[in-house]
This record gives C-alpha cells, structure tokens and sequence, in this order.
C-alpha cells in the first residue's frame, strides 16, 4: 500500500483509492490497513475483493502510526504519547499493553500480537504480554 503525491490511499488488489483523507502515512498488517490523515487522525480499514471497509479509528491527533498483528494499530502524538487499540473479531487487547506517559519518538508492534516497542530518548522501551518481550533484558 501507499500514498501518491495527491494524498490518496492505494493497495494493489483495491479496485479504487480508500475513501477519506488526503492520506499522509500507510501501514499495513495482513488485510489490515490504517492511514494517517492530515488533520492527523487513524482510520483503519479491511482490503477485501477490491473493495475498502472501515474497520475503526482513533482520533487523535497522531504524527505516526504502526499496525501489527490481530488487529493491532497504535499512534503516536506529537507530545509522544502512544494510544493503541484492538480492532476486529479476535483483536489482541492492545490498549491494556500500551505504556503510558509520552516523550516516545517512535512506536513499532510485533506481527505476532504479543509485544510491541517505543523509543524513548534513543533507548528502546518494549511493553507486551507477560514472557512475549524479546531477548534483550527490556522490560515495561
């Protein structure tokens, strides 16, 4: 997926641009895929048959976001505080995992819905499920 230069949203099995934006960041998980709008909200949607279907949003305002596995999308504002959520059947409880506070500089989740890490001043903050975190000695 990705954004032109006229902020619309595209996948290559959409049969048209995703409605809604113009779109300034894509991320995608599996049929996941959440865009970043220029007021600087998430909206998420299902690609599916060629088709587009919201499947959620944040509000916001975010300057980046991240999605991962079941359902999983997190953004971070401008102040670094992250907000995640679960979307979908099945989805993991990502805003019962997500840190608090703010001062983050980036936010990445793991494609197995189990983990995800923040950066925050150059150190790398990894927050999950109990005995999910990585090799690393990082703990939340």
């Amino acid at each position: 997926c990705g954004v032109d230069e006229a902020g619309e949203l595209w996948c290559g099995e959409a049969t048209e641009a995703a409605p809604g934006g113009p779109w300034s960041q894509v991320s995608r998980s599996g049929a996941l895929v959440c865009a970043l709008d220029s007021a600087g909200a998430i909206t998420c949607f299902i690609v599916a048959g060629g088709a587009w279907a919201e499947a959620g949003a944040l509000e916001g305002p975010f300057v980046s976001l991240d999605t991962g596995a079941a359902g999983g999308v997190c953004g971070r504002g401008s102040d670094g505080a992250l907000q995640c959520e679960g979307l979908g059947d099945g989805a993991a409880d990502w805003a019962a995992l997500v840190p608090a506070g703010s001062g983050y500089d980036a936010i990445a989740l793991s494609s197995d819905a189990t983990w995800g890490c923040a950066i925050q001043g150059g150190e790398p903050a990894c927050f999950g499920k109990a005995g999910a975190l990585p090799d690393g000695g990082w703990s939340w």
